[in-house]
Order: C-alpha cells, then structure tokens, then sequence
C-alpha cells in the first residue's frame, strides 16, 4: 500500500525516475517540439517566411500571401511542412511560438522516361536571433521524411546558392541523421527585365529574324508546342516541370484574380516553330524586398537610374514586391533558335502590360536555351547547385541524373 505522504501523478507531480521529485527540485525546462504544421499555422508560418528574408546586397524574403497552405496547393500535387515549437512561458511543451520551419513539396515527374512522384525540399527558415537547438535539425528532417508515401521516389531534390559555401560544404560533408546531399548539377536562373529605355531588341542588336510572328497560341498551337517539347524530353534523365497541358498550368486559377498563365507560339513560314507559357504567380507567392544592404542603403536611387538607362528593372523601396513572371515550358524546333529571341520580346510584352518588370527562366548550365535567350538581351544570372538528398545510397540514379540531360525548370523550385 502506498504510504499517504507520497504524492502520485494523478494528484498532479510529475515522477522522477519512476519517484516523488524530492523537496526543492523543478521541473526540467520542456524542450522545443517538432511537429508537422496544420492550418492553424498559417499565419505563424507566414510570417516566419516574411522575417526570413535571404540576405546579401538585397534582402529578399519570399512570402505567401494570402494563404499559406493554399499557395502550396497550387504549386504541389501534394505537401508537407514541419515546424520547430518553443515551449509557452508556462513551460508547457508546444505553448511557445513557431520558430523554425521546412517543407517538402510533391511534384509529378519523368525520371529516364517512367513517370514519378518526386520531393523538393524548401522553405527552411529559422526565426531572425535565434539558433536551432542540438538534434532539432535531426528531428525536423526526420519528421518531415517520415511523411513519404510509399508511390514516392525515396530521394528528393533541392537547390543551394552556388555562394553558400558555408551551408554546401556542411551538407555535403553528411551530419549524423542528416540526409546525404549528393551534388547533381549547377543550375542557373537568368533574369530578363520586360521593358526600359535600353531594350537591346529596340535597338536593333539582336533583333528577331524576319518573317518570325508570335501571337498567343490557340488549342492547336499549344498542342504543337507541347508536341516540340516533349520530342526533346523524351530521352532526358529527368523532366520536372508543370503540367501545361492542364488548363491553366500551374492550377485552376479564380477569375477575380485574373490571367496568371499566357501561351505563346512563334510562326515562321506558316509553321509553329517555337512557344511557351507566361506564368505570373504573384497572386499566391511574391518577393518582398525587405532591405538594402551595404552602398544600396544610400545609392538606390542612382542604381535606378543607370538600371532604367540600360534597360534594367528598378530596385524597389524596401518593403516593395519585385513582380518576377517565369517563362516555362519552352520549346524550340531544331535550327530555329533566331525564334527564340522573337519569342522573349513578345513574352515581355505581355509580361509588362501585366505588371510583371522581369522574366525569369532557369536550366542547367550548359542547357540548349540559355545563350539563344541572351543574345541581344540585358541579363542577370543567378546559379546555385542542384542536389539529390538520400537517406540511402542513391547508387545508379545519382550517377544517371549526373551524366543525363535535365529539364528542370525554376518556377517549381
């Protein structure tokens, strides 16, 4: 029988080792919980995403806005997002606020022909001040992983600034319990401004070849594009794109919000030589330019008025959104590269009556499209790593993604 001095959990102490907590002891601190995020969030994690800005000479957050979770719904098949939580000032575990975060996004795909269901890894941020607890980082991932579904490859995608050696290095080298991040590829993301007085294509260098017309595509059209596409996919080690043979692309898009999606295809001779869509996502995921780092605290202006001189778009105030459209889908028939150049002065034009002061397209370094779309155009170049992240030894796959043509492509990135 037990003696009635000593108190049990029912009546309220928490046990020590199986035993009453002696006189004068406390509680051990709760730690942080990992646990994977629900719509209550939304707004926590939205905001983490709004402090979270990248930093650099521009401190550019992504955000999510309006909803969260339903800018992943358009982006992803499926999604899964865990979040590190502080305990409450009452000590109690999963009290506190939200101050770590990562997703893994679920994309349809084509690996060596067979179509897939493959991750991306993103959206990890922790909150500004703060540092992740020993074996948060462990537990984050495991519990983000542990959310695959069987129809799942057992490997995810992600990318890495090509700058960030520091995260690289770390990452590449192997943590205990941490996912192997296998290097792939470099990739590189090019930045077209849609307008401005120094437009190289207004000014003669690098015009399109005569007899090229790009007009919106109609159903017959977009079907010969997609045609054009998918005869130099067909052989690559991994497509990963979206499916722009739904109407619209990226998801079904509400009429208050407007056209997000524009095809186009360029004729030449009576023939659909090249096309691709104009995808605006600006209604479900933005860049917010938080602030300004080293001279541009002071000198923005006058890096805007050479930006406009050359054709550039300008920066924002901080606080402003920088209106990035994605070029996606591209397609080209062989020999008619000249097209292309037709094909991104129209897209631009589109872009820009529509809001949007820059295009953004991404391929692998070395991809077909990159230097046809440059010439004659003022261009950024933006180029990180893409790695495959194993638990296991990816064996032939990593060495077949290495060696193998990928069609990647940056909006869903």
């Amino acid at each position: 029988m037990r003696p009635a001095s000593t108190p049990t959990v029912a009546q309220g102490r928490t046990p020590l080792q199986g035993k009453a907590r002696p006189p004068g002891t406390t509680r051990p601190p709760a730690r942080p919980r990992v646990r994977p995020a629900t719509p209550g969030d939304d707004a926590s994690l939205r905001c983490l995403l709004r402090e979270g800005a990248m930093a650099g000479w521009v401190r550019l957050a992504l955000e999510r806005e309006p909803s969260y979770f339903d800018s992943l719904d358009r982006e992803a098949e499926r999604h899964d997002t865990v979040v590190l939580e502080e305990p409450g000032e009452d000590g109690e575990p999963g009290n506190g606020g939200i101050v770590a975060m990562g997703a893994r996004l679920v994309h349809s795909a084509r690996l060596a022909g067979a179509p897939v269901r493959i991750g991306y890894l993103g959206h990890l941020r922790v909150a500004p001040g703060r540092r992740l607890p020993r074996g948060a980082l462990r537990e984050g991932w495991g519990c983000l992983l542990d959310q695959r579904r069987s129809e799942e490859l057992p490997f995810d995608l992600t990318s890495i600034a090509r700058d960030n050696l520091a995260a690289r290095r770390l990452l590449e080298r192997g943590l205990p319990g941490i996912p192997r991040y296998h290097p792939v590829a470099e990739y590189e993301v090019l930045a077209f401004p849609t307008g401005g007085r120094g437009r190289a294509t207004d000014r003669g260098r690098g015009r399109p070849p005569d007899g090229v017309q790009v007009e919106e595509a109609d159903p017959g059209d977009w079907a010969r594009v997609r045609g054009l596409f998918h005869s130099r996919t067909g052989s690559a080690a991994l497509v990963l794109c979206p499916r722009h043979d739904d109407v619209p692309s990226l998801a079904a898009i509400p009429e208050e919000e407007g056209e997000a999606t524009v095809r186009l295809a360029a004729r030449e001779g009576g023939e659909v030589v090249a096309g691709c869509a104009v995808v605006d996502p600006s209604p479900w995921r933005q860049y917010v330019v938080q602030g300004y780092g080293g001279a541009l605290r002071w000198a923005r202006p006058l890096a805007n008025l050479a930006l406009w001189a050359r054709g550039g778009a300008r920066l924002p105030a901080p606080g402003g959104r920088i209106r990035a459209g994605f070029l996606t889908g591209l397609a080209c028939r062989p020999g008619r590269e000249g097209a292309l150049r037709a094909l991104l002065a129209e897209a631009s034009r589109r872009a820009r009556e529509r809001g949007m002061d820059t295009l953004l397209h991404g391929e692998v370094v070395g991809g077909p499209w990159a230097q046809p779309l440059a010439t004659g155009h003022r261009v950024r170049r933006y180029r990180s790593i893409l790695y495959l992240v194993a638990r296991q030894d990816p064996g032939e796959v990593l060495e077949r993604l290495r060696r193998g043509t990928l069609q990647v492509e940056s909006v869903l990135l």
